[in-house]
């Protein structure tokens, strides 16, 4: 038996500036890190003694005796690519709930080449390059390559992107800003899910073709690179990067009416009524979780603001998808 963990991510800047759309004439910078909380795939083979060749769980059950009959199409592709004359059962499990900002999709599917990679010692170039190339040119996903790499990697850092080309810059686990980042974080779920691809599509077509989109996108690109400014300076101040993470906030709303709604909004305010330093929505929009800069105290004070609210506080996975071969 074989089993990956692979971390989901939070991104703090540049969201958006990694998508193909984007990266064809411009430069992208992302700011993210992977968290503890995890997807888990574990691949075994199948005895003859079953009426089937493919056993696929995740929030459904499949049940198949050829690839091309799978569902799931990240399992059926992989599959077809690397396994289609095995017989196996491939189960899903996830510390957080799918479609809510995370990267789970494309940590799903890191974790699955991860278990089918037959490299000895993990590569991290190697696994965020094939799960890039999978999701935008077999799957034809409308995604952009920040949460292949993150969820590879692991870590804290900047991610720094031209046409196809990227390079990972990361920081230190020891470096006093990374606990302290760590520490300012919180989580707020919207209790909304969406489909990321479906509004990446439209920000995707707004970016070819209105203006207005790119100004806000270079906007965002700007932002993200006055981040790194003030995480890289010895004037590191976790005030000043709660405030650019409120600014790339109302830029990123700018890109697409999708990407928020009142319910989003609501929670926002509310959040920063208790003072948070800044914050913004994850991933694509529409819903997810929320991330929000503050103080120690800043859990405490949402949860005793609205006893609805669901909060989190994570910390910092510094390993990436990691892989466990069992042999009993």
């Amino acid at each position: 038996m074989i089993i990956s963990r692979t971390p989901f991510r939070v991104s703090l800047f540049g969201g958006g500036t990694d998508l193909p759309s984007w990266l064809k004439k411009n430069y992208g910078k992302i700011f993210s890190f992977a968290i503890d909380k995890y997807c888990y795939i574990s691949v075994r083979n199948l005895n003859s003694f079953f009426d089937y060749k493919y056993a696929v769980s995740y929030y459904k059950r499949e049940h198949s005796n050829t690839y091309k009959n799978i569902k799931h199409p990240v399992v059926k592709n992989l599959v077809k690519l690397y396994a289609k004359n095995s017989r196996l059962e491939i189960e899903h499990k996830s510390d957080l709930p799918a479609r809510s900002g995370i990267g789970s999709s494309s940590s799903f599917t890191v974790g699955l080449l991860n278990c089918f990679s037959k490299d000895n010692q993990k590569n991290n170039y190697n696994l965020s390059k094939k799960s890039i190339h999978f999701e935008q040119n077999v799957l034809k996903e409308s995604v952009g390559m920040q949460d292949q790499i993150r969820a590879a990697y692991g870590g804290i850092g900047f991610i720094n992107m031209h046409g196809r080309k990227y390079k990972v810059k990361q920081l230190k686990q020891s470096d006093e800003k990374v606990k302290l980042i760590q520490d300012s974080i919180v989580l707020v779920y919207t209790n909304l899910s969406r489909n990321a691809s479906e509004i990446e599509k439209i920000k995707t077509k707004n970016i070819e073709k209105k203006n207005i989109v790119r100004k806000n996108m270079q906007h965002i690109y700007d932002v993200s690179c006055e981040a790194e400014k003030l995480i890289t300076s010895k004037n590191f101040n976790i005030k000043h990067i709660g405030n650019l993470l409120s600014e790339q906030w109302e830029y990123k709303k700018k890109l697409s009416k999708n990407i928020s709604n009142n319910k989003i909004n609501d929670i926002y305010n509310l959040v920063m009524r208790q003072g948070a330093y800044g914050g913004k929505l994850m991933g694509a929009g529409s819903g997810g979780f929320l991330v929000f800069i503050g103080n120690r105290d800043l859990e405490k004070k949402i949860n005793q603001s609205s006893k609805k609210l669901k909060t989190l506080k994570i910390k910092i996975d510094f390993w990436g998808s990691k892989k466990y071969n069992f042999k009993f």
